[in-house]
C-alpha cells in the first residue's frame, strides 16, 4: 500500500513489492549463498548495492524514514490491532538498524556476507534466515496495515488525490501551517499562500492568485493532527466563502438600491410641490463603487452577487404590467456595458485617479464585462420567445442564482433542477470565458448528465476541458482533472473516482480515448454501477444519493451528491470509446464556435466600445478565402479561434497604447482636472475618437498576419481586403520601420551572408528582420515553411548578426555625436548606444528523442528523472553567466526545437505550456521550426508568435550562393563561370516549369519548394564532378580569392578543349541533378525535353538521336567509366554518379523497385577500399541503433561511411507521421553531430566526416519525409523490364549452365529461363494476386530470384560423366518445378494450384520446350547415408526423384532415430512437405512460414525431421522463452554452426520483427537486440510496487 520506496535487486535476491518500509540503509546481498523470499515489505529509497571486493562505502548515519515516524505517530493514535503490529514490527526494525550499523562501521562492505563475527546471525546462513524472516513479517505487517491509508482519507477524501507519498510526507511532517502549505496548494487548486499570524501559528486566510486575499471569519488554530487541521481549514474556508457570497450579494443589492433611490430622486428633482408618481427607474451604478467591493470580496463573491441581482432584476421586470420593462432593462444593460468598457481599457481614471490599471483589476473588469455580454445575450432570447418569459425554455435553461439573507445557501436552478452552490475557492485566475451558444449548449448537456449521476463525453474541436472547467467553477464545485496517458492503469482511475466520490468533486479525465481499452472498459463498469447506486435508493435520480455507503471496486465509501464524472475525447466523439462506457456516458459535442460572437465577446472584455461593429468585419476577414492564410491556420476551428485570440490580445495593446498616447498629450495641455485625471471642456472624461478603436484592429490584423503572408506576396492583397473590411488600414504603412536599429541590423546580416559565401537575398534578409522584431515581442515563435525554405539558415544568421552587433556594442559601449555644427544634438556619454544581446543556440530534434527522454520519465530506483527539456533549462541561466563572464557581453539563449509534431496530444501539445510570457525567463527565447501546424493544439498558435518563412523561386538564390562561392574560390575560368550562367539562364526555368507540367515536381512556382530540389541535388552533383575531373576544367595556377563585389584582373578564356569539358561537366550535373530523381516512367519525357532545350539554348548542344542525355555528357572526355562485373549495363551512369557522389562525400539515395539489385549495387560501390557499416532500416531500428552505428563508423576512421538500407521501412510512431531513426538521421546528415541525453547529461555525438548513403524502394513503402530526402541526391534506376532482368540474372545462370552439358548454348539458354519467368511473374500477378480473402498472396520480382536459386541447386551427376548431353527437356521439368514451389505452395485452394499449373506448362512450352509429365516430378536432396551439414549446404544431390523412392530413403532414417521420442508416420503428402521444406533450407538465406488449418497438422514435427536429415541444430523460439530470443539469436551465430530455428505461434510482435531483422542480417543476427533502458529489450514487466510508483509520479505532477 505503501509506495514511498522501491529497489531492484541483482543477482537472485528478490525485495517483495509491498509492506512496510524499513529503514533507510539496507545492504543488497549478492547470490552466493543468500536466497530472499519472493513477498515480502518494500524496502527504503537509499540502498547499498554490493560492489567489487576494495571499494570502500562512506560512512553516513542511519536514518529513519517518513514512512516509519507516520506509522508509529498514526499506530500510537489508534487502536489495539494498529499497536499489536507495531510491536511485531520493531523487532525487525531493531535487527535492520543493528545490521546497518555494522556495515557503517567496516567500509569493506563484504566482509559482512564473507568474515567471522561473534555476531553469526549477520553471515552467512544467519543472514539469510534474518533476511527472510524480517521481510516476512514485515509482509503480514503489511496485509493487516492494508486499510490504514484508505481509513485516513476517509476522514480528508482529498487524500485520495494526492499520492502515498505525499499522504505519508504530510502524516509524518510537523503539522505546522508553514509544513503543510505545499499538501495545502495541492488539495485546494485556488490557495496559493497561507497568511499566518505573525504572534502565532494561527492562520488568518488565504491568498489566491494576483494576490487576492481571502480572510477567514475565525482563524485556524494549530493542531498536533495534521489531517484533523486539514479538516478543520476545509470547513473554515467553505464557511468563509459562503459567508463572504451572502455578504457581497446584500452589499451589491444596497448598491442597487442606493443607485434606484438617486435615480428617482433625480427624475423627481426640482419639481416643487405634489408631483406625480414617479415610474421606477433601474439605474446604472458606477463602475468604481461595484470594484469598490474587491477590496472586501473575492471576485468569485462578486460574479456570484451579480449573477443573483442579474436573475432578480430580470424577474422583477418580467413580472411588471408594463410591456416595456424588458426592453428597458436591456437597454440600461447595454449602457452598463459601456461603463465597463470604458473603465477596462483605461479611459476614465481608474482608482485614485490612476489612468493604468493593475493585473487584477484588468482580469476583473474583463469578468465582468464578459458576464455582462452573457447576460445580455441571455436577456436577448427572453425577449425573442413567443410564450411568457418565465414560461420559455429559454428562461428555463438560463443558470438562475438565488442568494437570500446576511448567510444564506446559495443555489443555481436550471431546467428544473436546483442544484446547491458548493464554495469552492478557486481564485481569479480561470474566472474568464467567453460564453457563446455552443459553449452553453454543451453546459446544459453536461447538468443533464450529471444531474442524473451519469458520465458524459466531451468531443469537439475546441474548449472542451475549458467547458467543463468553468461549468464546475459556476457551481462551486472542485473539480479534479486528471490527464490520460497510455500509460494511466485502471488502478489510478479507481482511486480517482474513489475520490470524487467521498469528496463530491467532479473527476474530468482529459484526453480518455488515450486510456487503453481494458481501462476505459473498466471506467464504464464503474460509472454504470455508480449511476445505479445514486438511482437505486428512490428511483429517482434529482432525489438524495444512495443512503449509507457505496461499493465500488471491494472499497466501501460514503457518497455526495455533488459528485460528477467528465470525460474528453480528442478523437471526435463517443464512437471510439468502447460500447460499455458509451452506455454509462451522455455524449456532448461542442459545435464550430461562431467567430462573430466570439470576437464581439472578446473585443468588448478588453474596452472596445464598438465591438459590435468590429466583430462582423473582423470575423467576414478572417474566414474570407482571398486572405490566403496557410491551410493549417485557417481549416482547424481550434487554430482559427488562436488566431482570433492573437488579434484581439494585440488590438487590446495598441488600443491603450493610443489611451495613453492621448491622455498624454492632454495632460501637457493647461486646464488638469482637479481630481488628477483629464476632463474635457464638459468635465467629463473625453471619449476616444471611435477612429481608434478601428485602427488598432488593423495593427493588430497586420502585426498577425504579415509575418505569414510576406513572404507570399500577399502583402497587397491583405491592403485591399484590410482596406474594404477597415478603411482606416489603408493609412498604415505595411512594414514596421524601426529606424536606426533595423538599419544597423540589415547591414549586419548583409555583412554575415558575406562572410558565409552566401547570396544577399532580399527575401531572407527581411525574414531574419521579421524573426528579430517577433522575438521581441513573443518569447516563442513558431518557424513555419516547407523543407528547405530557409528557417536554420534565418536563424542562424540572425543570431550570428546579433553576436556581430553585441560584439560592436561592447567595443564602444557609449557613443558621443562627434558633430560640430550647432545645431547639434549631443548625446548623453552615459547612454549606451545599443542594447544588442549576442546569443547562444541549442537545438534539439524531438522527434528523434523518445518522450521519455525529452520531458522526463519514471526510473525505478531514483524516482523521477528529468528530461532534456528539463535540464537544459535548469542550466541555461548558470549557461548564460559563464557566456557573460567570458566576454562581457549580454548574452541570452535560444532553445530551437526542430521537428514535426504528430497527432494529438504531441511534443508541442507540452511544451506549449510553457510559452506564456510569465513562464518562459527573459533571457531565453524558444523557436519551434516546423513544417506545419495541421497536428498542434490551440495553445502553440495561441501562445507563439507565427512567422511563415516562404521566397518563391529560393532556387534562384541557392544558384546563385554557388556561383559566388566558386567565383571567390577563383580555381575556375572566368569564361567557364560566364558559360556556366549563360546555361543555367536558358536551361533551368524551362526545365522546372516542363517538370511541373509533367506532374514530376509537383510544387507550382510560388511554392517555396520549387525547384529547390533539383537545384541542391544539381549542386551537389557539380562539386562531385568537380572533384572528381576538376584537372581537366579548372585553370593551371589558380587566381586569389576575390570578394565578388570587387574588380578582378582580365582572365583569359580557357582552351577550347577546356571549354568542352566544362560544359559537360555541367551539363551532366544538370541532367542528373533535374532528372536523375525521376520515377523512370517520366524519364523519357525529360530526355526528350532536355534534348528540346539543349538544342534551341544559345550554346545550341545537340545530342545524339541514338544516345541518352542521362549517358551522354558522363561519357564525354572521361575513360574510366568501365563497367563493373557486377552492375548491370542499365547502371553504369547511375553507379557512376553514385561513386562520384561517394567520393565527394555527398550524401547520396538509391531508388529502385524492390528487387531491383540496390543493396548489390550499393555494396559493390561501398566495397572498393571503403570501410562502412550498413544497417538495415526494419522495424526495430530506432534512434539508438543508428547512435550505436555511428559510434561504430566513427571508430573506423575519418574516411567511414554509412549506409542505411531501405529507408522507407524504419519504424513510425504510433501516428504514422514521424520515425525516430530517421530524425536521428536528419540530424547527424543537417548538424553533424547527433545530441543524446542519457543520465541526466547531454552527450554530443559527432558526425563530423561521415559519409552517408541510403537506398529506399519506390513506388510502395512509406515515403520518406521530404526534410530528410532533400538532403541526399536521389538515384533512381530504371524500371524492371526484360532486358534489365536479364542483365541481373542471365550472368548467374551462365556460370551455372557453364558446368552443365547441355546441347545449346549457355547464352541462348540463360535468355529464355530469365524471359520465361519474367513472363510467368506477371502472369501470375495478374491472375492470382492478393484480395481481400487472400492477401497473403504477395507476389514481387524476390520470387524470381528464388526460382533462379532453386535451378542452380541442381548439379550433373558425377556418375554421367562422359556421357551424352541430355536434351531440354530434364532442365525445363527443374525449372516448372521450381516455379511450382516458389508461387504454388503459398496456395492453399486446388483451383488456384490448377491454374499455377497451367500457366507454368503454358510458359514451358512456349518458351523451354517443354510439357508436363502425367506425375508431377518430385525435385529433392539425395536422403541416403548420414547427414552432414556439407551434404545440406552443397546440395547433397539436388534432382528429380520418385517418391516411392524418398519414402525408401526415409524409412531407414526413421527407424534408427536415437531419441527415444514417438515415431514419425511418413506418407506420401507429408514427404512431399518434407522435401519442400528442405528446399528451403536448401536455398542460400531461404526461410520459409508453414501455414495450416490449425493445431495438429504435424508442421512442427516436419521441421524438426528436416533439421535432423539436414544435421543441423535445431533451436525452438516459442512464447514460453520468447524473453530470451536474444540469447538464442547469439548462440545460433556463435560457432558458425548450420542452425535451424523453428518459431512457434503466439509469439509477440516483437519477438516476430526481432526474427525477421535475424532473417534479413544472417551474418549479425542478435546485432540490433541490445536497447536501451525502456526499450523492447528489457526483461519482464516492473513489479507491482515499481508500478504503484509509477502512479505516485502521475498523481504528484
Amino acid at each position: 500500500m505503501f509506495h514511498d520506496a522501491c529497489v531492484r535487486v541483482q543477482r537472485g535476491v528478490q525485495v517483495p513489492q509491498r509492506g512496510v518500509q524499513v529503514p533507510q540503509r539496507v545492504v543488497q546481498v549478492p547470490q552466493r549463498g543468500v536466497q530472499v523470499p519472493q513477498r515480502g515489505v518494500q524496502v527504503p529509497q537509499r540502498v547499498v548495492q554490493v560492489p567489487q571486493r576494495g571499494v570502500q562505502v562512506p560512512q553516513r548515519g542511519v536514518q529513519v524514514p517518513p514512512l516509519h515516524t507516520c506509522l508509529k505517530r498514526v499506530c500510537i493514535e489508534s487502536d489495539s490491532l494498529f499497536l499489536s503490529q507495531l510491536e511485531r514490527f520493531q523487532p525487525v526494525d531493531s535487527a535492520f538498524k543493528e545490521l546497518m550499523l555494522l556495515v557503517s562501521q567496516d567500509r569493506r562492505v563484504l566482509s559482512v556476507v564473507h568474515a567471522e563475527s561473534a555476531e553469526e546471525r549477520f553471515h552467512g546462513d544467519g543472514l539469510h534466515q534474518t533476511l527472510s524472516d524480517g521481510l516476512a513479517t514485515m509482509e503480514a505487517v503489511s496485509q493487516q496495515l492494508g486499510g490504514l491509508l484508505e481509513s485516513l482519507c476517509s476522514r480528508f477524501p482529498r487524500l485520495w488525490f494526492l499520492s502515498d507519498g505525499e499522504a505519508i510526507r504530510l502524516l509524518s511532517g510537523r503539522p505546522a501551517p508553514a509544513a503543510l502549505q505545499r499538501c495545502v496548494s495541492k488539495c485546494f487548486r485556488g490557495v496559493r499562500w497561507l497568511d499566518v499570524d505573525r504572534d502565532g501559528p494561527a492562520v488568518l486566510g488565504v491568498t489566491g492568485g494576483l494576490g487576492e486575499h481571502v480572510a477567514f471569519t475565525a482563524p485556524v488554530e494549530a493542531h498536533p493532527d495534521a489531517l484533523a487541521w486539514l479538516c478543520v481549514f476545509e470547513e473554515r474556508l467553505r464557511s468563509t466563502m459562503l459567508q463572504r457570497v451572502g455578504q457581497c450579494a446584500a452589499a451589491r443589492s444596497r448598491l442597487e438600491a442606493s443607485g434606484r433611490d438617486s435615480a428617482r430622486h433625480e427624475e423627481a428633482g426640482g419639481v416643487r410641490g405634489p408631483v406625480e408618481p414617479v415610474e421606477p427607474v433601474e439605474p446604472v451604478e458606477p463602475v468604481e463603487p461595484v470594484l469598490g467591493l474587491l477590496a472586501a470580496y473575492p471576485l468569485q463573491c462578486l460574479l456570484v452577487a451579480e449573477e443573483a441581482l442579474w436573475c432578480r432584476s430580470l424577474l422583477r421586470a418580467a413580472r411588471e404590467p408594463k410591456p416595456d420593462a424588458l426592453r428597458r432593462m436591456q437597454t440600461l444593460t447595454s449602457v452598463k456595458l459601456g461603463a465597463l468598457g470604458r473603465a477596462a481599457r483605461g479611459g476614465g481614471p481608474g482608482a485614485r485617479g490612476e489612468p493604468l490599471l493593475s493585473r487584477y483589476r484588468t482580469l476583473c473588469l474583463s469578468a465582468l464585462v464578459q458576464l455582462s455580454m452573457k447576460h445580455a445575450q441571455q436577456l436577448t432570447r427572453v425577449l425573442e420567445a413567443q410564450s411568457e418569459p418565465e414560461a420559455s425554455f429559454s428562461w428555463l435553461a438560463v443558470m438562475k442564482y438565488h442568494v437570500d439573507g446576511e448567510e444564506p445557501a446559495c443555489s443555481v436552478d436550471v431546467l428544473g433542477h436546483r442544484l446547491q452552490y458548493d464554495y469552492e475557492y478557486f481564485g481569479p485566475e480561470d474566472c474568464l470565458m467567453v460564453h457563446t451558444p455552443a459553449t452553453e449548449r454543451a453546459a446544459l448537456g453536461l447538468l443533464l448528465a450529471l444531474a442524473s449521476y451519469r458520465g458524459a463525453v466531451v468531443s469537439g474541436a475546441s474548449g472542451r476541458k475549458l467547458t467543463v472547467v468553468q461549468l464546475g467553477r459556476a457551481l462551486g464545485r472542485q473539480l479534479v482533472a486528471v490527464p490520460c496517458l497510455p500509460s494511466t492503469r485502471a488502478a489510478v482511475v479507481q482511486r480517482m473516482l474513489l475520490g470524487a466520490l467521498q469528496a463530491g468533486a467532479w473527476l474530468l479525465l482529459d484526453s480518455a480515448d488515450l486510456l487503453t481499452p481494458g481501462v476505459l472498459s473498466l471506467l464504464g463498469q464503474h460509472l454504470l454501477h455508480i449511476q445505479r447506486s445514486f438511482c437505486s435508493s428512490t428511483g429517482d435520480p434529482d432525489q438524495k444519493g444512495p443512503q449509507g455507503r457505496l461499493l465500488l471496486g471491494g472499497r466501501s465509501v460514503s457518497p455526495r451528491r455533488s459528485y460528477g464524472c467528465v470525460l474528453t475525447s480528442w478523437k471526435g466523439g463517443a464512437p471510439e470509446l468502447p460500447e460499455g462506457l458509451r452506455r454509462a456516458t451522455r455524449p456532448v459535442a461542442l459545435s464550430r464556435p461562431d467567430h462573430r460572437v466570439l470576437a464581439e465577446v472578446m473585443l468588448t472584455s478588453v474596452g472596445f466600445s464598438e465591438a459590435s461593429s468590429l466583430a462582423p468585419r473582423l470575423a467576414a476577414l478572417l474566414d474570407h478565402e482571398a486572405l490566403g492564410l496557410p491551410g493549417f491556420l485557417s481549416a482547424p476551428p481550434s487554430c482559427s479561434l488562436a488566431v482570433l485570440q492573437k488579434v484581439v490580445s494585440a488590438s487590446q495593446v495598441n488600443l491603450r497604447r493610443s489611451v495613453r498616447e492621448r491622455e498624454a498629450s492632454l495632460r501637457a495641455e493647461p486646464g488638469p482636472s482637479p481630481r488628477g485625471g483629464v476632463e474635457g471642456p464638459d468635465g467629463k472624461a473625453p471619449e476616444e475618437p471611435p477612429h481608434d478603436e478601428e485602427t488598432a484592429v488593423s495593427r493588430a490584423l497586420l502585426s498577425v498576419f504579415l509575418p505569414l503572408l510576406y513572404e507570399h506576396h500577399g502583402a497587397s492583397r491583405l491592403r485591399l481586403l484590410l482596406t474594404d473590411a477597415f478603411p482606416l488600414a489603408g493609412q498604415l504603412p505595411l512594414s514596421n520601420q524601426n529606424g536606426e536599429e533595423e538599419e544597423q541590423l540589415t547591414e549586419a546580416l548583409e555583412e554575415e551572408l558575406r562572410r558565409r559565401a552566401l547570396h544577399a537575398d532580399a527575401g531572407l534578409i527581411r525574414s531574419a528582420v521579421s524573426l528579430y522584431q517577433t522575438l521581441r515581442a513573443s518569447g516563442a515563435v513558431v518557424l513555419l515553411g516547407a523543407a528547405g525554405s530557409g528557417k536554420t539558415t534565418c536563424y542562424r544568421l540572425l543570431a550570428a548578426a546579433l553576436g556581430q552587433l553585441a560584439a560592436r556594442a561592447a567595443e564602444r559601449p557609449f557613443e558621443k555625436d562627434q558633430g560640430t555644427g550647432g545645431g547639434a544634438r549631443q548625446a548623453d556619454p552615459r547612454t549606451p548606444a545599443s542594447t544588442w544581446s549576442s546569443v547562444q543556440t541549442v537545438v534539439l530534434f524531438p522527434d528523434s528523442m523518445s518522450h521519455e527522454e525529452l520531458f522526463g520519465r519514471f526510473c525505478e530506483e531514483r524516482g523521477w528523472r528529468d528530461g532534456a527539456l528539463a535540464t537544459l533549462l535548469r542550466d541555461a541561466e548558470r549557461r548564460e553567466a559563464r557566456a557573460e563572464q567570458r566576454s562581457g557581453l549580454a548574452t541570452e539563449t535560444w532553445l530551437v526545437m526542430d521537428g514535426t509534431p504528430a497527432g494529438r496530444p504531441g511534443w508541442l501539445d507540452r511544451l506549449s505550456a510553457m510559452c506564456g510570457p510569465e513562464t518562459l525567463a527573459s533571457h531565453l527565447k524558444l523557436l519551434l521550426e516546423l513544417t506545419d501546424l495541421r497536428d498542434a493544439g490551440p495553445s502553440a498558435v495561441a501562445r507563439c508568435g507565427l512567422l511563415h518563412l516562404a521566397a518563391p523561386g529560393l532556387w534562384t538564390a541557392v544558384w546563385q550562393s554557388e556561383m559566388d562561392a566558386l567565383l571567390t574560390a577563383g580555381r575556375l575560368h572566368r569564361g567557364t563561370l560566364d558559360t556556366w550562367r549563360r546555361l543555367a539562364e536558358d536551361l533551368f526555368p524551362g526545365t522546372l516549369g516542363a517538370l511541373r507540367d509533367l506532374g514530376a515536381a509537383g510544387e507550382s512556382p510560388e511554392s517555396v519548394s520549387y525547384g529547390l530540389r533539383e537545384i541542391s541535388s544539381f549542386v551537389r552533383i557539380l562539386r562531385a564532378l568537380l572533384l572528381h575531373s576538376g584537372k581537366e576544367v579548372e585553370k593551371e595556377e589558380p587566381m586569389p580569392p576575390t570578394d565578388n563585389r570587387g574588380s578582378r584582373a582580365a582572365d583569359a578564356d580557357p582552351p577550347a578543349e577546356r571549354r568542352l569539358a566544362a560544359r559537360n561537366l555541367f551539363l551532366a550535373a544538370y541532367i542528373w541533378g533535374f532528372g536523375g530523381h525521376l520515377h523512370p516512367r517520366h524519364q523519357p519525357q525529360f530526355h526528350v525535353l532536355a534534348r528540346r532545350l539543349l538544342s534551341s539554348c544559345r550554346d545550341h548542344v545537340l545530342v545524339p538521336e541514338a544516345e541518352s542525355v542521362f549517358d551522354h555528357f558522363l561519357n564525354t572526355g572521361h575513360n574510366n567509366t568501365a563497367p563493373d562485373a557486377c552492375v548491370a549495363p542499365q547502371y553504369r551512369s547511375c553507379a557512376y554518379v553514385l561513386r562520384r557522389l561517394l567520393e565527394a562525400r555527398q550524401p547520396a539515395l538509391l531508388v529502385g523497385e524492390t528487387a531491383a539489385g540496390k543493396t548489390t549495387l550499393c555494396r559493390a560501390l561501398l566495397g572498393a577500399g571503403r570501410p562502412y557499416l550498413r544497417l538495415a532500416a526494419g522495424p526495430l531500428l530506432g534512434s539508438g541503433e543508428l547512435r550505436g552505428a555511428l559510434r561504430s563508423v566513427r571508430c573506423r576512421g575519418g574516411r567511414a561511411l554509412l549506409f542505411v538500407d531501405d529507408l522507407h521501412e524504419a519504424p513510425c510512431d504510433v501516428f504514422g507521421e514521424t520515425s525516430s531513426a530517421l530524425e536521428t538521421l536528419r540530424q547527424s546528415v543537417s548538424t553533424g553531430r547527433v545530441v543524446t541525453f542519457q543520465a541526466s547529461a547531454f552527450e554530443p555525438l559527432s558526425a563530423v566526416g561521415v559519409a552517408y548513403m541510403a537506398s529506399r524502394s519506390a513506388p510502395g513503402g512509406r515515403v520518406v519525409c521530404a526534410r530528410l530526402s532533400r538532403l541526399f541526391s536521389a538515384v533512381a534506376l530504371p524500371l524492371l523490364t526484360a532486358d534489365v532482368l536479364l542483365s541481373i540474372h542471365a550472368p548467374r545462370l551462365r556460370r551455372w549452365l557453364r558446368d552443365t552439358p547441355l546441347r545449346q548454348s549457355g547464352e541462348e539458354l540463360a535468355r529464355r529461363i530469365v524471359t520465361a519467368t519474367e513472363r510467368l511473374y506477371r502472369a501470375v500477378r495478374e491472375r492470382l494476386g492478393p484480395t481481400a480473402r487472400r492477401p497473403h498472396l504477395v507476389f514481387s520480382h524476390r520470387d524470381l530470384q528464388k526460382v533462379f536459386g532453386g535451378m542452380c541447386l541442381w548439379r550433373p551427376d558425377p556418375a554421367d560423366e562422359g556421357a551424352a548431353p541430355p536434351p531440354l527437356l530434364p532442365l525445363a521439368r527443374l525449372w516448372m518445378h521450381e516455379c511450382e514451389r516458389t508461387f504454388g505452395d503459398r496456395l492453399r485452394s486446388e483451383d488456384a494450384r490448377r491454374a499455377l499449373r497451367a500457366l507454368v506448362a503454358d510458359t514451358a512450352a512456349e518458351h523451354l520446350g517443354g510439357a508436363r509429365d502425367p506425375e508431377e516430378p518430385v525435385f529433392g536432396p539425395r536422403l541416403s547415408g548420414a547427414p552432414t551439414p556439407r551434404g545440406f549446404h552443397g546440395g547433397a544431390g539436388y534432382r528429380a526423384r520418385e517418391l516411392d523412392a524418398v519414402l525408401r530413403d526415409l524409412w531407414p532414417l526413421l527407424r534408427g532415430k536415437e531419441d527415444g521420442g514417438g515415431r514419425e508416420v511418413v506418407h506420401g503428402q507429408s514427404a512431399r512437405q518434407l522435401l519442400h521444406i528442405l528446399r528451403a533450407l536448401l536455398l542460400p538465406g531461404g526461410h520459409g512460414v508453414l501455414m495450416g488449418p490449425g493445431g495438429g497438422t504435424g508442421r512442427k514435427t516436419a521441421v524438426r525431421l528436416a533439421a535432423r536429415l539436414a544435421g543441423c541444430r535445431l533451436m525452438e523460439v516459442h512464447p514460453g522463452n520468447e524473453d530470451r530470443l536474444q540469447d538464442i539469436l547469439k548462440e545460433a551465430g556463435a560457432d558458425g554452426a548450420h542452425v535451424v530455428l523453428l518459431a512457434h505461434e503466439g509469439l509477440g510482435t516483437h519477438a516476430t520483427e526481432r526474427l525477421l531483422l535475424a532473417m534479413a542480417n544472417p551474418e549479425q543476427p542478435g546485432r540490433h537486440a541490445d536497447r536501451g533502458p525502456g526499450g523492447p529489450g528489457c526483461g519482464a514487466a516492473a513489479g507491482r510496487a515499481r508500478r504503484n510508483l509509477k502512479d505516485r509520479y502521475l498523481l504528484e505532477k
